[in-house]
């Protein structure tokens, strides 16, 4: 304590004693500055991760950016998207994205992607409010529309969930969530013969949809044709056996990737997205010729196969 605090008295202790928790009467900074160029870079490599579909990695990498940087929401919505994809941590990942949401609240994305959160945890009325937040801030997001259709058929809205789906299908006709939650519709009001429609559309949009997979299923068994529902169950048992990434995958991995993705194609041959993956297998294992094989059968099957049309210019062709 300095002689002057001593000599004013009480008052003037307090006052010390307050300024002192600060760090105003200590010889340290009271913060300590951030190395800009070691953030940056470890920004770059949980980004790296993240391309490459390797989220053990790109997990601690993002935690490292938010805890050096905890006013970047960008971070943070990554951190958020980490969580999900790495464990399915769907309240550690709503934690994250409630805080960017605070920080940049001005940003659809980072709604949508806490509605998404929200919607894992099972809090419906918080993941609708999270979707019309987003919708406000950008209105013409098909997937939010079709999400929020989604969340609203929890909440037993059935005019709205139809309204929802039917104005993301206006912005985006082929779009899968949404052709799924009519067939949702269907279904939730015990008309399956519909809903085996939709959920057919769905999977013709995206054959790897896995809800429409399975509710296709279900209804089939439902309506007696078993034989048909047997092959839709095993191939959802099979596209959910599938890991998300292909690259950096070792041999005994990726000799059971393209088993199980064989294993798909001999139950449904015009399955595109898993002719894209065996084309990606065939890439890894550097066979480039039968991997153009299989993405040139992708394409013929869904012109707007864009992983395959991609991996065909990448290879000439």
């Amino acid at each position: 304590m300095t002689n002057s605090a001593k000599a004013n008295g009480p008052r003037a202790l307090i006052l010390f004693l307050f300024l002192s928790s600060f760090g105003a009467c200590g010889s340290e900074d009271a913060t300590t500055p951030v190395d800009t160029a070691a953030l940056e870079k470890k920004r770059a490599e949980a980004e790296r991760w993240m391309e490459r579909g390797i989220y053990q990695k790109a997990l601690p990498a993002w935690q490292e950016v938010v805890e050096a940087s905890p006013d970047d929401w960008e971070a943070r919505f990554q951190l958020g998207r980490t969580f999900m994809a790495y464990g399915d941590r769907f309240s550690a990942a709503a934690e994250q994205l409630a805080a960017a949401a605070e920080i940049a609240p001005e940003q659809a994305k980072i709604h949508r992607q806490l509605g998404i959160a929200r919607r894992y945890l099972g809090s419906w009325i918080q993941a609708r409010d999270a979707f019309e937040t987003a919708l406000r801030l950008q209105p013409d997001h098909a997937r939010a529309q079709a999400l929020l259709g989604l969340t609203l058929l929890e909440l037993e809205d059935w005019e709205g969930a139809k309204t929802a789906f039917a104005e993301s299908r206006r912005l985006e006709p082929q779009n899968v969530d949404a052709i799924y939650g009519a067939g949702e519709l269907h279904r939730r009001r015990d008309r399956l013969s519909e809903a085996t429609v939709d959920y057919r559309a769905a999977l013709v949009a995206d054959p790897y949809h896995l809800g429409s997979r399975w509710q296709l299923g279900l209804c089939l068994r439902d309506l007696g044709e078993s034989e048909s529902a047997q092959r839709h169950l095993k191939i959802h048992r099979l596209i959910n056996s599938l890991s998300d990434n292909v690259v950096d995958r070792t041999r005994p991995e990726l000799d059971r990737f393209q088993r199980t993705l064989e294993s798909i194609l001999a139950l449904e041959p015009e399955n595109w997205r898993a002719l894209e993956d065996l084309g990606a297998v065939l890439e890894a294992r550097e066979d480039p010729d039968a991997a153009r094989e299989r993405y040139r059968a992708a394409l013929q099957i869904h012109p707007n196969a864009s992983r395959a049309q991609q991996a065909l210019e990448r290879l000439g062709q």
